[in-house]
């Protein structure tokens, strides 16, 4: 889940942040896939999950489709509009990354209704203009969010 008041830390915000400050930015040794999923979509699947008439289940929230790190970059870059360099320095891959992951939402759609209305450049894009509107609130490598007076 990426998007408005995602931690400091974490892959998009490091990439964005980096964009904006000609940083470099480092990758992971072997590029692995995951769904990427707004967390505008997220929410809105949530408030539908929450309705009475919706029958008890187990929903997988997520796109449906899978984007590398590498493509995700190039999507920061195109609506930057400028290359971010790769640092030379790969980051090791943590135990728990697999090499693929992805949500079925069929489950979702069938009885919620639901499919994301973000795809990744359209949630990318309202992630950066957040972080450009908000610079006061924006997170931090370490994940804290600075008081905004």
């Amino acid at each position: 889940v990426y998007g408005p008041w995602e931690s400091g830390h974490r892959f998009l915000p490091t990439v964005i942040r980096a964009g904006l400050n000609d940083q470099s930015v480092s990758l992971a040794a072997g590029q692995s896939r995951r769904d990427w999923i707004c967390v505008l979509d997220v929410v809105g699947a949530f408030l539908l999950a929450a309705q009475p008439q919706v029958p008890i289940g187990t929903f997988n929230i997520g796109s449906g489709l899978e984007h590398s790190n590498d493509e995700v970059l190039a999507v920061v870059e195109n609506l930057l509009g400028r290359k971010i360099p790769r640092s030379s320095k790969l980051l090791t891959a943590r135990l728990t990354d697999q090499a693929h992951r992805f949500a079925n939402i069929s489950a979702a759609k069938a009885a919620l209704g639901w499919s994301p209305q973000y795809d990744l450049v359209t949630g990318i894009k309202c992630t950066l203009e957040w972080v450009r509107n908000f610079p006061g609130t924006r997170t931090n490598e370490q994940g804290v969010v600075p008081v905004v007076q």
